[in-house]
């Protein structure tokens, strides 16, 4: 399936490739603009981040009320993956941890499937990873104008990932310092276990074009003032080879209470072009932004036995609509960021008003000990 923090530590210990396949690359394509970060560049760093032995990753964005704040990954290793909070004073020059939102928990979860768990259940530990911060400034109840969504899931005690086993759960609190509230589950689905569905203020299967969808990962949630929350999040599918990829656009008029389904925002032929003819290519990571007055989208390819490479730029239509600006009958990408040495790189964050960092480009490698870093590229959207 996907190449998450925990599928690439598991690809560490046990040197396999990634499978799952989507789009075949066709006809070569070009981005308005492209940034090649070294790979020894500088990265983001937290002051107080202590016990990130494996490094941060999965970083996402947010200014408001005049600071910045940082949602990221803390990897200690596969079976211990977290959400913390950082905030940043002048502009993301520098940040300084605030929260830890979430924690890995062991858990044993009952399950139909007997195969992949004999006996009727499965245990290990629930992580929490691929996180996105939103300040909700039309939320009336101030103990939940923060919001913080990631998707947690079952790593079974053998390092098996269970991704369908999980859900996208949500985190409230009054400020990114906290204090911020259990999880609860904003976005469920059907699963060989209850824990995907159970309580779910929306089941992706119930909403019309996502009935296809086993998992929805990577979750990025954006605040239109007056206009709700919108989500965009990756739709892993099933069939024809392998697992497939797509990013699909939500929205809430409640505030994150249910959501409803906006339309197909990336598909796998809108990056595939970057790649070598044959090559399948999945789209995953979104994550949106606003900039200029213009809202647009990161979206990073998963290439099949490589994973992910690098992020590409869309700026949608217009806000709220799952529609791409488009250049000569096919979707305009404005620009393409990558890493020289061609290492995993990808889920792509930026914030207007931290320009101090330009667009982050993650990145990860596995020949030193924190294998995991947060990529500072300086390059302004779009």
């Amino acid at each position: 399936m996907r190449p998450t923090i925990a599928g690439l530590l598991a690809a560490i210990v046990s040197a396999c490739s990634t499978p799952g396949a989507s789009m075949d690359a066709g006809a070569p394509c070009t981005a308005g603009t492209t940034t090649v970060l070294a790979s020894d560049a500088g990265r983001l760093t937290v002051d107080g981040d202590l016990g990130s032995s494996e490094g941060i990753f999965d970083p996402a964005l947010v200014f408001a009320l005049d600071a910045g704040v940082l949602a990221y990954s803390s990897v200690k290793s596969l079976g211990d993956i977290h959400t913390r909070v950082a905030v940043s004073a002048d502009h993301g020059r520098t940040w300084a941890l605030a929260a830890d939102v979430n924690r890995t928990q062991a858990a044993t979860l009952a399950s139909t499937d007997a195969k992949e768990c004999p006996g009727g259940s499965c245990s290990g530990t629930v992580i929490h990873e691929v996180s996105s911060v939103v300040f909700d400034g039309d939320e009336p109840d101030a103990q939940r104008r923060w919001k913080l969504v990631s998707h947690r899931y079952l790593v079974k005690a053998d390092g098996t990932l269970l991704y369908q086993y999980g859900n996208l759960a949500l985190a409230t609190a009054p400020a990114p310092q906290g204090p911020w509230s259990e999880a609860t589950t904003l976005i469920g689905w059907p699963s060989p276990t209850a824990f995907s569905s159970a309580d779910a203020g929306t089941l992706s299967t119930s909403l019309a074009g996502l009935e296809d969808c086993l998992v929805l990962t990577e979750p990025d949630l954006l605040w239109r003032p007056d206009a709700g929350l919108d989500l965009a999040a990756g739709c892993v599918t099933s069939g024809g080879g392998g697992p497939h990829i797509r990013i699909e656009l939500l929205h809430s008029d409640d505030h994150a209470a249910t959501f409803r389904r906006v339309g197909t925002l990336v598909r796998p032929e809108d990056v595939a072009c970057f790649f070598a003819p044959g090559t399948a290519v999945n789209v995953n990571a979104p994550d949106l932004f606003v900039w200029g007055g213009a809202t647009y989208v990161s979206a990073t390819p998963d290439v099949v036995g490589r994973g992910y490479r690098g992020c590409v730029v869309f700026q949608l239509a217009g806000p709220g609509t799952a529609a791409l600006r488009q250049d000569g009958g096919q979707a305009a990408r404005l620009h393409q960021l990558t890493v020289d040495d061609g290492r995993f790189s990808g889920a792509c964050t930026a914030s207007e008003g931290l320009g101090a960092l330009g667009i982050l480009l993650p990145h990860a490698t596995f020949d030193t000990g924190r294998h995991f870093a947060i990529g500072v590229t300086q390059r302004l959207p779009p």
